[in-house]
């Protein structure tokens, strides 16, 4: 395995467009490595939220007219699976280069939609046409019950049903809209939260599906029980003097509360997701191991930036909740 790191110093920062960024990391992927080796990129980073429009329709496979800035084309759309013929995945697709075999599929988090992911996209068409870079196609869809898709026919769904209904997905998209069978593409998934383990999932479960390379945003720990990071200020033996200085019982308590809520296996979300298994699926952190020879790239992050837009993403999850 060959591993780069980067340094703190090109983590981002206040001042550092995450859309831009990823569109960077995304580009120079293309040219060194997407024909010839796979790549597993992690970057820690934050997704902006934006609203999505694309309306719903119910056709096997349906298009709203294509949305253009300039050069920058994004189509909203539906598609059918074969194993779920009475449910309906959104999906937002950019068509690359005509001659392009590099399929980039982008895998939502637990609460932001795919159009969270259009920035990055639309960066990425950018960045590609001002370097007279082939442009991959680039796909993010949002999982039955959330943003604009319809609920899952059997209303709860776990990661493997989510692992399972991505492969049909790629399967038929490649074969009505890029008229190619899969196994002729090569994929890249970039993944954010609970995306990521989706992506390590899918990797060991399709072996045989040509990915190369994977750009891993914000990856969930999915053998941790998250809450369990926090002190447990009710556990016998518990020392107060053991907080760091300056932070109070009652923030501790608060912040073990929210986690609980937001991210524990148990905790409700809006598409009802059935994670209760997650831990049992991906028990280690450094496994499943990529076939061939993957590039490891580690991105760091800044803190306060992060923290900022967390609390915009908590604010979402108490607003979806309310409504």
């Amino acid at each position: 395995m060959q591993t780069k790191m980067i340094d703190d110093s090109v983590s981002l920062n206040p001042s550092c467009c995450t859309s831009a960024f990823l569109s960077t990391a995304l580009s120079i992927f293309f040219i060194n490595y997407c024909e010839q080796s796979p790549l597993l990129v992690f970057i820690v980073s934050s997704i902006e939220l934006h609203t999505s429009s694309s309306r719903r329709t119910h056709n096997t496979m349906t298009s709203n007219p294509p949305v253009t800035r300039g050069t920058i084309n994004l189509t909203n759309s539906t598609i059918q699976l074969p194993t779920k013929p009475t449910s309906h995945l959104s999906y937002t697709f950019s068509p690359g280069t005509p001659t392009t075999k590099t399929l980039v599929v982008f895998l939502n988090g637990l609460i932001l939609p795919k159009s969270s992911w259009q920035p990055s996209i639309i960066a990425t068409q950018i960045k590609c046409l001002d370097n007279n870079i082939p442009q991959p196609h680039l796909l993010s869809y949002d999982r039955y019950g959330q943003g604009d898709s319809d609920t899952h026919p059997d209303d709860t769904h776990d990661i493997v049903s989510v692992v399972n209904d991505l492969h049909t997905l790629l399967t038929t998209f490649c074969e009505q809209k890029l008229q190619t069978a899969m196994s002729e593409m090569k994929m890249v998934l970039v993944a954010n939260s609970i995306g990521c383990a989706i992506a390590r999932l899918y990797c060991a479960s399709h072996p045989s599906t040509n990915i190369s390379g994977l750009i891993l945003l914000d990856s969930i720990m999915a053998h941790v029980n998250l809450v369990s990071l926090w002190p447990d200020v009710d556990a016998p033996g518990f020392d107060k003097s053991s907080l760091p200085e300056g932070t109070t019982i009652e923030e501790i308590e608060s912040v073990r509360q929210q986690y609980k809520q937001r991210f524990h296996v148990s905790a409700p979300n809006p598409e009802n997701l059935d994670r209760s298994n997650l831990a049992q699926l991906l028990p280690h952190a450094g496994s499943p191991t990529l076939q061939g020879n993957p590039f490891l790239t580690i991105v760091g992050h800044d803190a306060e930036t992060f923290a900022e837009e967390n609390e915009v993403s908590i604010f979402v999850f108490r607003y979806k909740k309310a409504v």
